[in-house]
């Protein structure tokens, strides 16, 4: 019986990691080469509705092109929230921000940016760019991840990690302007989905090993 279990374990996560690539949607990637504050960097919206730490994860494992990383969108001016917002935005999505180290103080966890405070408490620091919604952060219930959404444009808001939201892969780097196209990050979302489903089967093993003793 703890064999059979095992097996059915591993097919029903297959089944999900398999559910999940399916699932996954993602818009062309949209490189930002005119305009004030062009950077040449490519953004693409990934329409599956995951976690904060799975979008983290995913976004970082996109296949990158030469000379770009690919990470979380992190958004550093007002440029940038405008054309992410009139180009790649759809609905509700993560951005790589997050205050669950120390709450109040907000801070990129991705790119080239990681570690760089966005707001302290009240204050924004000098240098850098925020665009919250009136009344946002509040951290209603525990609330320590970043999203943009649609209030008369693209604002941001915080959530709790456990929501499940669309998000925004970043290429970051010095590549050439209009270079090569990077790969649909369903990819990356189907090589999260494998390690999750891994994990179940060796639980699954472990707890079958546990019953025949």
């Amino acid at each position: 019986m703890g064999l059979s279990m095992t097996y059915a374990l591993k097919i029903a996560a297959l089944a999900a990691a398999s559910a999940l690539a399916a699932a996954s949607a993602s818009a062309a990637p949209v490189q930002w080469t005119t305009g004030p504050g062009a950077n040449g960097h490519w953004y693409e919206l990934v329409s599956s509705f995951v976690t904060f730490d799975t979008a983290l994860a995913a976004a970082e494992l996109a296949t990158p092109i030469a000379g770009y990383d690919a990470h979380l969108a992190t958004v550093t001016s007002a440029e940038e929230n405008a054309f992410i917002f009139n180009n790649v935005f759809s609905g509700l999505v993560w951005f790589a921000g997050s205050d669950a180290e120390v709450e109040g103080v907000w801070k990129w966890v991705a790119g080239p940016e990681a570690g760089t405070i966005f707001r302290n408490g009240f204050v924004q620091p000098p240098g850098t760019y925020a665009n919250w919604h009136a009344g946002e952060p509040n951290n209603a219930g525990g609330e320590d991840a970043l999203t943009g959404f649609y209030f008369g444009g693209l604002t941001w808001n915080d959530q709790c990690v456990c929501a499940t939201n669309r998000y925004v892969v970043e290429y970051s780097g010095s590549g050439p302007i209009g270079g090569g196209v990077p790969e649909p990050s369903t990819w990356a979302l189907m090589i999260v989905g494998f390690g999750l489903a891994g994990a179940a089967v060796r639980t699954g093993r472990r707890r079958a090993v546990a019953e025949a003793a």
